[in-house]
């Protein structure tokens, strides 16, 4: 039986348009869009997640994983590593490990990744038949599930240099997940008539204030506090 399919099935690299599946008896049918254009010489790994399950004890077939080469081989490179949150030292599971071919400003944050996994219970992720070619790692608390860092309340973590499997022999990354932006709160006010002062609990980035009737106004904002 399939269990939740449309979010444990990953392709790497990434497809453009979403597969369909269908299952009968022992047989799960993937169809990929007509419209989908695989890459030459590239080697694509299809992993199952926990999707599949035996049909009478519920038992999860755990790393079920399909590979092929549109190529003549099937390429054998391959990094492995640990997601970490970086304010308890505790493992993540379930975190997004993106890989991207090329440096762009929109990587991570609008761009698909050319290839991605998910750690397991103990943090550990392994991505494997990669081409020797240069990465850019990053991981992803996703809380909306798109493989993009678009909310604030989103962890990540991302390392500091790209990866070159044509000349590094590191092949071992941990990656530290970053505590969510808090929002901004006014933590402490002082005032008088004609006087006030705000302190907030982080620096502003900007703001706005406006004083309905008044002849002659100021503000002084210094660190995390506004005087008006």
């Amino acid at each position: 039986s399939l269990n939740n399919i449309q979010n444990q099935f990953l392709v790497s690299p990434t497809l453009k348009y979403p597969p369909e599946f269908k299952l009968k008896g022992k047989t799960l049918t993937v169809r990929f869009d007509e419209k989908e254009i695989f890459k030459d010489s590239t080697t694509y790994l299809f992993s199952l997640g926990e999707s599949i399950q035996d049909i009478t004890e519920r038992n999860i077939a755990k790393n079920l994983q399909f590979v092929f080469s549109t190529g003549d081989y099937i390429d054998s490179m391959w990094i492995e590593g640990y997601v970490i949150n970086a304010e308890d030292l505790l493992v993540v599971k379930d975190a997004v490990v993106s890989m991207y071919l090329q440096q762009t400003d929109t990587m991570f944050t609008k761009t698909k990744p050319d290839l991605y996994v998910k750690t397991d219970e103990k943090g550990y992720f392994k991505i494997s038949y990669l081409k020797p070619s240069k990465y850019y790692l990053f991981a992803l608390k996703d809380n909306n599930q798109n493989n993009f860092y678009d909310l604030s309340s989103e962890s990540f973590a991302f390392f500091d240099s790209s990866i070159d499997l044509k000349t590094d022999t590191l092949r071992s990354y941990k990656l530290l997940l970053s505590s969510p932006i808090p929002d901004i709160k006014i933590s402490q006010t002082n005032s008088r008539p004609g006087f006030l002062k705000m302190k907030f609990t982080g620096k502003l980035s900007n703001y706005i204030w406006s004083a309905p009737g008044a002849i002659k106004t100021s503000s002084l904002y210094q660190g995390d506090s506004l005087t008006i």
